[in-house]
């Protein structure tokens, strides 16, 4: 067996300023975007459809002498606070035990809860008795390996990255993860049966915040299911398989019922009323789970999910998990109290949050006013968080996880605003919030959804269009005389994600679906609407706008989401699917036809590469290859229009939305 006394006290191999990480919600931390220009991410590569962004520690100032000192500094300081005063005990989160006629339909109970879960920012549910599918993971299987990252406890409170770690089997990650738990409490004189969560907890927090003794423990998280496997037993059929049963016939004995169940985590993202079932390419850590494996003191530190989506989690066996969750009305408060905290770090990496490596006591938390609640979590337990909810905790020993994302449809708003911020840090999102909006509106039944979902839906759409509209009318003032119309693919599946790491914005690296400012002194700069300013010194006159969606098909999804919202509020007229394809049909052609008749061809041409034409007169072929990520997958119907100009002679009013 292995030598385990590494994992206690000093280590002789601190952690590099550099060393890589790859995590869940993975970014390249960038400058402020008021203090530096902007650099493309990084490392980006795909693992069974999934963005594997590459974490790297910034090059900075941040670990030399100075700033490690003064980081040192205020945390001593804020650990003597915290330990002259009594700490109070955290607030419970919300726990609910369904009945078996709640528990047959996973979403539609989880809607149910959310309104009163999601003020503990997290809730634990216990399945009804009976409830235990097999573990369908060998463990002595010696082919099974992977990775781990090694945290040092005593540091979580600095926020530093953490280390690479060994590689394993399961069996010999176990074996350690015993023997380190085991070794802890025995140089203590502890009884490891003896010792409660509290106590155990207590142990976690006095290490982090006095910073001692030094403790480095192994991480096994974010593991690929496609090369580890999934604790729950898997259906052979395709992944996107639409589920069409919205209420499930539970049978507890049954094998069979575990591996097509919606509480299987390889089938909640597609089960009915998610919007997730939407979202055509499987992406890891999404809508594919990931696996954990933790040992004592093991941490996943205080984040948010990818686009503020829901996630959950379930504990396939092993010791129990402590969780801490915040409410999303409480999230702006906890992160002006993490910048008061370490304002050394935040100044350095203003994104430090998005780079889960930062554990902040609950207690400091709680003497700022944020609310903070705990639950802990057994063998069969259930965690959820909701969007824009805060979360971390810690493992009490060895145990085994597997945790997605879900996305109900009130979480539309909250993706727009993480979209946000993501473009003020400069983060590509994980799927494009405007691709995927347009998509659901545009193409998808909207049968399974109630009139309050459509309405998010609509106003969504409608702030799209304002946005769209409102800049290009901007331009044409400002002398823009050149749009590219681009035959865009609205679908979003593997082969659009693609194109959406490469389309956009250099400047915040939003995603630009609907339409982007190319200027002619460089071509290959593609601009978000937003963002023209950043582009260039050039007159407008020089640019032109490439629009792969029009105002007039956001127009049409629109109104056919309108249409299914009408239909909703007269229970006596229920709309068939063919009557909202047939109302949706007439709608984008009496929209085209309208924008037809007010479309003017222009003549005026750009000089590109010292040629006198259009950029995109010819076929793609006839381009240089460096502005070819523009196209996407169109290879047909470009044409210079003046769109712009019938936005302004039309009054571009949509019946109910302006």
């Amino acid at each position: 067996m292995a030598n385990h006394s590494h994992f206690l006290h000093a280590h002789t191999h601190p952690i590099s300023p550099s060393s890589v990480l790859y995590k869940r919600d993975s970014i390249t931390p960038l400058l402020h975007p008021q203090r530096a220009s902007r650099t493309s991410p990084s490392g980006t590569s795909r693992r069974s459809g999934r963005y594997k962004k590459r974490r790297v520690t910034p090059a900075s100032d941040v670990d030399s002498r100075k700033s490690q000192k003064l980081l040192k500094l205020a945390l001593a300081k804020s650990m003597v606070e915290t330990t002259m005063r009594q700490v109070v005990p955290l607030p419970q989160g919300a726990v609910f035990y369904p009945t078996r006629e709640q528990f047959a339909d996973p979403i539609k109970y989880i809607t149910s809860i959310e309104q009163e879960a999601s003020r503990t920012g997290i809730c634990k549910i216990v399945p009804p008795q009976g409830w235990k599918p097999p573990f369908a993971i060998d463990f002595e299987d010696e082919r099974l390996r992977f990775s781990t990252r090694t945290q040092r406890i005593h540091e979580l409170q600095e926020g530093h990255a953490y280390g690479d770690g060994r590689t394993h089997t399961f069996k010999s990650f176990r074996a350690n993860a015993h023997a380190f738990r085991d070794k802890w409490f025995q140089t203590r004189g502890l009884n490891r049966n003896n010792m409660t969560s509290e106590e155990i907890e207590k142990e976690y927090w006095h290490i982090i915040q006095t910073g001692g003794p030094s403790v480095e423990v192994e991480y096994a998280n974010d593991l690929d299911i496609a090369q580890v496997g999934s604790g729950f037993p898997r259906s052979q059929k395709r992944f996107m398989t639409p589920r069409l049963k919205e209420i499930e016939t539970i049978d507890f004995t049954n094998p069979e019922y575990y591996r097509h169940t919606g509480w299987n985590l390889n089938n909640l993202p597609d089960a009915y009323g998610s919007l997730l079932r939407h979202l055509g390419a499987a992406i890891n850590g999404v809508n594919v789970p990931w696996l954990y494996c933790g040992m004592l003191f093991a941490s996943f530190c205080w984040h948010v999910e990818d686009n503020y989506m829901s996630s959950i989690n379930y504990q396939h066996l092993g010791a129990n998990k402590r969780w801490y969750g915040i409410p999303s009305s409480d999230a702006n408060k906890f992160e002006a109290v993490m910048r008061t905290q370490l304002p050394e770090r935040f100044e350095e990496n203003p994104d430090l949050l998005l780079h889960l490596t930062t554990m902040v006591p609950p207690s400091i938390l709680q003497d700022r006013g944020v609310k903070v609640f705990t639950l802990v979590q057994e063998p069969g337990d259930i965690i959820l968080t909701f969007p824009k909810a805060y979360h971390s905790g810690f493992s009490e020993g060895f145990n085994c996880n597997e945790a997605v994302n879900f996305a109900l449809p009130n979480w539309i708003d909250y993706g727009r605003e993480c979209v946000e911020m993501y473009r003020l840090y400069g983060r590509l999102s994980i799927f494009s919030h405007d691709r995927f909006v347009f998509h659901f509106g545009s193409t998808q039944n909207l049968g399974e959804y109630s009139f309050e979902d459509c309405e998010i839906l609509c106003k969504e759409l409608r702030r799209l269009f304002h946005e769209e509209r409102e800049y290009k009318k901007l331009f044409l003032l400002e002398g823009l005389e050149c749009v590219d119309e681009l035959s865009g693919d609205v679908m979003l599946d593997e082969q659009s994600m693609k194109v959406d790491d490469v389309r956009q914005c250099f400047y915040c690296k939003h995603n630009v679906f609907f339409s982007g400012i190319i200027c002619a002194c460089n071509p290959t700069r593609l601009s978000c609407l937003r963002h023209t300013n950043e582009l260039c010194t050039c007159a407008m006159r020089k640019r032109t706008l490439l629009q792969w969606v029009s105002t007039a098909e956001l127009r049409y999804a629109i109104r056919r989401v309108q249409t299914k919202m009408r239909a909703l509020k007269e229970p006596s007229r229920k709309a068939s699917r063919h009557d909202l394809h047939h109302n949706s049909h007439a709608i984008m052609q009496k929209e085209s036809e309208a924008s037809g008749a007010n479309t003017v061809v222009m003549k005026k041409h750009i000089d590109t590469f010292g040629h006198s034409r259009s950029l995109f007169d010819k076929s793609p072929l006839d381009v240089h290859q460096s502005v070819m990520p523009w196209f996407g997958r169109a290879n047909s119907g470009r044409k210079a229009t003046q769109e712009l100009r019938t936005l302004v002679a039309r009054t571009g009013n949509v019946t109910g939305m302006v």
